[in-house]
């Protein structure tokens, strides 16, 4: 479950690093957490496409690191991670991104990362 969970947790700061309205890039550094896991994206956005790095800190001290690519539509972003993990969601303040991960067996998390660093 640990790697399935981290997977999930990987697949929703790809989207949720890709969340963003067009009046405000996603670029910055963004922060969350989903169960025991704390999430920290750093992001970098133009146009409706999003990449960037996901790090992952586990309970026990395990640290997991994730590149990844995303979509902008709108506030609404859609991402998948190549292992099969999906993320959808929005962005639902100027520092707020908030949705729904899937897993590749299924299970459903919700996320919400908050905006710690906008870019420069």
């Amino acid at each position: 479950m640990a790697v399935s969970l981290r997977a999930s947790i990987f697949a929703t700061c790809l989207l949720c690093a890709a969340a963003s309205g067009a009046e405000s890039p996603v670029t910055g550094i963004w922060r969350g957490q989903v169960l025991f896991f704390r999430i920290t994206v750093q992001a970098a956005q133009w146009d409706s496409q999003a990449m960037g790095v996901a790090e992952v800190r586990g309970p026990l001290g395990g640290q997991y690191t994730y590149h990844f690519n995303g979509l902008v539509e709108s506030n609404r972003l859609h991402g998948v991670h190549h292992s099969g993990h999906r993320f959808e969601g929005e962005r639902t303040a100027e520092d707020r991104i908030s949705g729904l991960l899937t897993t590749r067996k299924g299970r459903r998390f919700r996320l919400e990362l908050r905006r710690e660093e906008p870019a420069p």
